[in-house]
């Protein structure tokens, strides 16, 4: 009960989501507080079973608010996810206060909540640095310095308040995630490389939607501006939602399942604002277990190994190398097993460079793009064409960085090379490769190929995926010159390479007359949702110009009918293989 002396509790944010019977518990520990102002934010339905638990969610509410209460609704009529449901409702809330207490239908606050988290929103409101208040605690009963709380990078979520101007960080799109310098930014507040590897690998589930996770969006924004977190001494709110229901938290492990503790007024501040790195690091080894071994039935830990905890590069990489990353025959020690794994450890779409090629600096823009393409070529070595004993002329269209013109100068010595790169920022590294790693004879060229010469749109993708059609990518936008390809099909070709992310057909076409004096072709076939060409009209217009092809998937995707219905692009990704015939 709430007496004369307690501060004016903030607006309570409250998201609901067909879990009656837990709706109420949580409503009757708010009703214990007695908010004056309340906000409902409440999904909608999957289906026609949803359908009556969601309407006996809100009747929940409607009758267990009997006390004086303004009451807001934000309900949806379909179901939203958790991520959208969860970000948009705080979002609508914000715009009519501008501070809020955020529970959800699982997490029930104990007494010493409510007062914690108005008199933390009143003492830290000019405070930017300070972005969230929380009433988690895992700690294990450990006392963090003689304060009644400490500050803390991890903005856990069970039960937590912010302000309207920290909420205004939040960023929910994939394209602010696949900026490299935001990556940088936000893993500054990792503690270590097993900690950076596991919320790399976090963050970018949640920004790819491989997981539909809200929090971990908002944990990004927070470390991205330097971000900190008041926690008190002892949990004060528990969170009863584990198991069958839930969406994210679905294993009802009691290690992570804390009991709500009472938290003494008035409250001992600290002396400064500063991050408790040794209790931080407590929370990351103790509840997010990284850097922890898994033990079997046995008691086996794991073979002797750690348990990888982290999303590195080789898990980003295609399927079809599963033999180059797996210690399979492939495997013959080509790369340096340390740089390797550095390379692998990396964040996606960090620029650097590595002496796997013959000792010589490599640049690259993505170690993940890198080592696919490595694997590939260098490898799996699927452009050797055979022992010929003379130099050749070779096309690259979509060189990239330039590692299959590297491969086919160093295979076929004094080659003539033309290398077609119109990315600016790729181009650089492609030239750099080219004048460091290469004595051939390779030619750089910053020109896309395309149906005609003219300036055209180019969308910057930051790694391999780069293109006029890849409007999905998220990428700046520049503008290009383009060259036709059968300018430099006027004498026989032994190779022509092309991996123009869609673009294929209209280039081909162009050249079709001229495709006569190619003796081999590799192409890399897009098919893009704003791209006409059909994989069938492609193979056409190749054997009608005399070639014997082989196909192969590009790549092996899990879950592909999520693909689909996300609109994910290319749809489809073929590589083609062809040889002149006779």
């Amino acid at each position: 009960m709430r007496t004369n002396m307690d501060p004016d509790i903030p607006p309570v944010i409250f998201v609901v989501y067909r879990r009656p019977d837990l709706t109420k518990k949580a409503l009757a520990a708010i009703a214990s507080a007695k908010p004056s102002r309340m906000f409902i934010v409440a999904d909608g339905p999957k289906n026609d079973e949803e359908a009556q638990m969601c309407q006996e969610v809100i009747s929940v509410v409607k009758d267990g608010i009997d006390w004086d209460c303004e009451v807001e609704w934000n309900v949806a009529e379909k179901n939203m996810g958790l991520a959208n449901r969860v970000g948009s409702g705080i979002s609508w809330a914000f715009t009519q206060c501008n501070r809020a207490i955020v529970l959800e239908d699982d997490c029930i606050p104990a007494p010493g909540f409510f007062r914690w988290m108005a008199e933390m929103l009143e003492k830290y409101q000019d405070e930017s640095r300070v972005m969230v208040v929380t009433g988690d605690n895992f700690q294990g009963g450990i006392q963090r310095g003689d304060a009644s709380y400490y500050f803390s990078a991890f903005p856990h979520c069970w039960g937590w308040a912010t302000w309207a101007d920290r909420w205004e960080s939040y960023q929910k799109s994939s394209e602010w995630w696949a900026n490299e310098s935001v990556q940088e930014r936000v893993l500054k507040l990792a503690n270590g490389e097993a900690s950076r590897k596991y919320w790399f690998r976090c963050f970018d589930r949640a920004y790819s939607g491989e997981i539909d996770s809200w929090a971990y969006r908002w944990q990004a924004s927070i470390w991205s501006q330097g971000g900190l977190t008041l926690v008190p001494q002892v949990n004060l709110v528990e969170n009863v939602g584990f198991g069958e229901g839930a969406t994210n938290t679905q294993r009802a492990d009691r290690e992570i399942r804390v009991e709500g503790g009472e938290l003494k007024f008035p409250l001992k501040h600290p002396h400064r604002i500063e991050r408790m790195v040794d209790a931080d690091r407590f929370t990351e080894e103790n509840h997010f277990r990284i850097g922890k071994t898994k033990k079997t039935k046995k008691g086996v830990k794991n073979g002797g190994r750690k348990k990888k905890t982290g999303k590195s590069v080789k898990n980003l990489l295609t399927r079809r190398f599963r033999g180059v990353f797996s210690g399979s025959p492939k495997d013959t020690g080509q790369t340096p097993n340390r740089e390797r794994a550095r390379l692998e450890n990396l964040p996606r779409r960090h620029r650097g460079s590595t002496p796997i090629i013959k000792g010589k600096e490599t640049h690259f823009v993505d170690p993940a793009s890198f080592l696919s393409a490595y694997g590939e070529i260098w490898e799996r070595k699927c452009l050797d064409l055979g022992d010929i004993d003379r130099p050749l002329y070779i096309i690259d269209g979509g060189a990239n960085i330039g590692l299959a013109s590297l491969y086919l100068g160093e295979r076929y010595p004094g080659s003539e090379i033309f290398s077609f790169e119109p990315d600016p920022e790729v181009f650089q590294a492609l030239r750099k490769n080219v004048e460091q790693c290469s004595d051939s004879l390779i030619k750089c060229f910053k020109l896309g190929l395309a149906g005609e010469e003219c300036v055209r749109h180019f969308f910057q993708e930051g790694a391999d995926g780069g293109g006029f059609y890849s409007t999905k990518s998220g990428g700046n936008k520049v503008e290009v010159k383009c060259d036709v390809l059968s300018k430099y099909l006027d004498r026989s070709v032994d190779l022509l390479k092309l991996d123009i992310e869609g673009a294929e057909y209209e280039v081909l076409c162009e050249a079709e007359d001229q495709l006569k004096n190619v003796n081999h072709i590799f192409l890399e076939y897009h098919k893009f949702d704003d791209t006409s060409a059909t994989l069938s009209s492609v193979i056409a217009l190749l054997e009608r110009s005399g070639f014997e092809l082989y196909v192969e998937s590009g790549r092996n995707i899990r879950k592909p009918y999520r693909h689909l219905r996300k609109g994910h692009s290319p749809r489809m990704l073929v590589n083609i293989f062809g040889e002149r015939s006779g």
